[in-house]
Parts: structure tokens; C-alpha cells; sequence
């Protein structure tokens, strides 16, 4: 069975994965009083808003086209899946510490949050082999970082 869509989509999708991320890491910059922690979060904020400006560009150029490619798995319907988990987790985790927060959870959704846009990008770098592979790849580079930097930071921190 083939899956038919314009590429432009999936760039919409990983933009909504990133602004999910900015808004969560700029939350969490503003609600702690530990001061690595608010460089950090502060930092994965302004990254997350530049892979959002990447994927913009990325439909952008993809979208003149606007030609469906078919696709042997249902790329769309996961990376969609991935996102609304995404978003979900960060809501919830928001609105359940909006008086106070654990740092030590505020970092699991953090490291959740990476781990799930390592997957999404994955697989759109894997079906989008020729488009656009050196951003893609370049974006994977700095989400892995950041979930290494999330991994380590709660590990060094004595929350």
C-alpha cells in the first residue's frame, strides 16, 4: 500500500514539534531558580526556535511544487502521532506544575520531548532522503545534543 501527500506537510508538522519545544523549554527558563538549569532551558528554547525557521524554509521550498510523493509507510498520520504526543505531554506537564514544578520531572518531559523529535526526524529523514537531508541531518545532530545535555544535566543535579 502507498501513502500519497506534498512534502510541505511534514515541514508543517516538525514546525509544530518545535514551537511545542519553545514554548515548554521558555517555560521552564521562566519558572526555575536553578541558574544552569535556566541557561539551559533558555538555550533549547532559541535552538528550538531556530529548527522551527528551518522547517519553515523547508516547506517553503517544497511547497512550490506542492506535488505529492508517495511514500511506502504512513509517514504523515506518525509524524502527526508524534506531535500531539508532544504537545499533550508538555500541556499536561504544564498545567499540572503551574503553581510550582520538580525539576527532575521537568527534565524527564524534556528528555521525553527530544527522544520523540529524534524519532519524527528520523523517519522523515529516511523517507525524504533527497530532499533536504543536510538539514535534516544537521537538526538530528543538535536534538541529540540537546537530550544528552537534558540526560546529563539531571543526572548532575541533585534533584
Amino acid at each position: 500500500m502507498s501513502f500519497y501527500f506534498a512534502p510541505y506537510r511534514l515541514a508543517e508538522i516538525a514546525m509544530d514539534i518545535e514551537s511545542s519545544g519553545v514554548q515548554y523549554y521558555s517555560e521552564l527558563a521562566k519558572r526555575t531558580t536553578d541558574e544552569k538549569a535556566k541557561k539551559v532551558f533558555s538555550f533549547l528554547s532559541d535552538q528550538e526556535i531556530l529548527h522551527r525557521e528551518s522547517f519553515a524554509k523547508i516547506k517553503k521550498q517544497s511547497k512550490e511544487t506542492e506535488q505529492e510523493c508517495e511514500y511506502a509507510i504512513d509517514l504523515l498520520a506518525q509524524m502527526e502521532a508524534i506531535a500531539a504526543d508532544i504537545k499533550g505531554s508538555i500541556e499536561r506537564y504544564l498545567s499540572q506544575n503551574s503553581r510550582g514544578f520538580n525539576l527532575s520531572e521537568a527534565f524527564d518531559v524534556g528528555i521525553q520531548t527530544e527522544t520523540k523529535s529524534i524519532q519524527a526526524y528520523t523517519l522523515m529523514k529516511d523517507q525524504l532522503i533527497d530532499m533536504f537531508a543536510m538539514t535534516l541531518v544537521h537538526i538530528l545532530g543538535q536534538e541529540e545534543a540537546h537530550l544528552a545535555t537534558l540526560v546529563d544535566l539531571k543526572a548532575n543535579n541533585s534533584v
